[in-house]
């Protein structure tokens, strides 16, 4: 969760008070017209999917509130209120708080006339994904990284698009799928829940092993976003794009140096580690900066929140960066915690926290780090010092190969099992995630979708 789910919702009860005063007196010569008289809505993770069945000619308004007593004369003044003028149907409602119930209705209006009467009022339920899964359709024989290339953060009337999902694997194979399909897999709108994926074709003649992929946004939301797409792998070798269709080698691989296992990004730099402790920066992929990391371990994830770049990896491996990875430093364990030893396989951060049922907008700070034997690494100040909690974590002894964060910590194990967490403190078993085991997972505004080495793949929305 990011700023621009805390901008949305500075927004949005301006929005509500021009609608409500456009919605009064209407703006032409037109009529109202009948509401839709099959509205639907379906709550997700911090937002709402509404449908509905739309005749020709009318425009349909859609309004809401956290009160069931919601009216066409009073929602202006309820408690979350809002509105989305010219709904189409699915139509995506988002900067929503979890554990909370939302009630829709809507109205129809021809001409731009005033609204008609309200259609019959629906409930939708907010909660955290995470705790279902469903798998994708076969096409990968083997996945051992995956991105998100964000466009919008929500999607625009008609569509459920944000963005695409890229996993990479062995012999330089990449595959993409839409977060629309998924999502309408989730949402029971005819997308397939086994959504399939699509092959990408990669270069003549490229055939090393990639391990990690993501992409750089410059302009999210807009109709040309801008984008930078980096796939790196086996011996460095690194394929840049910048549409995600045509890739090109930009780093051919070389015996002499170390695989690279992960990627973030810090603006539009991208910071890549690997084996040996290796770090490097690239803005394009085809010029690179080493940065010194003061460790020789084998590198294999890294993330960066709130100003602070964090690397993890082998023999408990834990590394900092404040100045954008200029220099590297290990981590202060917090008093009474002991540094820990096992291999270390991800991390991520957590920003924001929407559950809970209080709709509040709560800074959390957080960072996770994840690995062998259960092994959960916990920092609430930003990353200045960390915790060793894995004895009361309640994740047992399983081999945590991801960990990812929307509205709260999903990480998956080398089972195929997801575990969620709000805060990072306390875990729950949500079940298989992944047949046949997972390796990594990634979220993106609303979801998470985690892969395995088996070519295995399970959403959560």
């Amino acid at each position: 969760m990011n700023n621009r789910f805390r901008r949305a919702f500075a927004t949005t009860s301006v929005a509500a008070l021009i609608a409500a005063a456009l919605a009064a007196c209407g703006g032409g010569n037109g009529s109202s017209a009948e509401p839709p008289t099959d509205l639907a809505v379906t709550g997700g993770d911090g937002r709402v999917v509404a449908t509905f069945t739309a005749k020709s000619g009318v425009e349909y308004w859609l309004f809401y509130a956290r009160d069931a007593s919601i009216s066409k004369s009073n929602w202006v003044s309820l408690t979350g209120n809002g509105s989305i003028v010219n709904a189409s149907s699915p139509q995506v409602v988002c900067s929503q708080y979890n554990d909370l119930s939302v009630w829709f209705a809507a109205d129809g209006r021809t001409d731009g006339g005033p609204g008609g009467a309200f259609s019959t009022v629906q409930r939708a339920d907010l909660r955290a994904a995470g705790a279902t899964w469903r798998a994708l359709a076969s096409g990968p024989t083997a996945l051992n990284g995956i991105g998100f290339a964000a466009e919008r953060s929500c999607p625009t009337n008609g569509s459920l698009y944000t963005g695409t999902y890229y996993g990479v694997g062995p012999g330089g194979a990449i595959w993409k799928v839409s977060d629309a399909d998924l999502y309408a897999g989730w949402a029971g709108l005819g997308g397939a829940s086994a959504a399939g994926w699509t092959a990408v074709t990669t270069p003549t003649g490229f055939t090393d092993d990639l391990y990690a992929v993501s992409t750089y946004t410059a302009s999210l939301n807009a109709s040309s976003p801008s984008m930078v797409w980096l796939a790196v792998g086996a011996g460095g070798a690194a394929l840049h794009s910048t549409d995600g269709t045509n890739w090109s080698v930009t780093r051919a691989a070389s015996g002499s140096h170390a695989a690279m296992r992960a990627i973030t990004k810090v603006g539009s730099t991208f910071i890549v580690v690997g084996d040996n402790g290796t770090i490097e920066s690239t803005v394009d992929g085809s010029t690179w900066s080493t940065l010194t990391s003061g460790t020789t371990a084998n590198l294999t994830g890294v993330t960066y929140g709130n100003g602070r770049l964090v690397a993890v990896g082998e023999r408990g491996t834990v590394i900092q960066s404040t100045d954008g990875g200029g220099s590297w430093s290990a981590v202060t364990m917090a008093t009474g915690s002991s540094a820990p030893t096992a291999d270390l396989a991800a991390v991520a951060y957590g920003s924001y926290d929407i559950n809970g049922g209080t709709a509040t907008l709560t800074s959390i700070n957080t960072f996770v780090a994840v690995g062998a034997n259960g092994t959960i690494l916990r920092s609430t100040d930003g990353g200045s010092t960390w915790t060793d909690i894995s004895s009361t974590a309640g994740a047992g002894g399983s081999n945590l190969t991801g960990v990812a964060y929307t509205s709260r910590f999903v990480a998956v194990d080398a089972s195929g099992a997801a575990w969620t967490s709000r805060l990072g403190d306390t875990w729950t078993s949500q079940g298989s995630a992944v047949t046949g085991g997972a390796s990594r997972i990634v979220a993106n505004s609303a979801g998470y979708l985690a892969v395995g080495a088996s070519g295995a793949a399970g959403v959560a929305y």
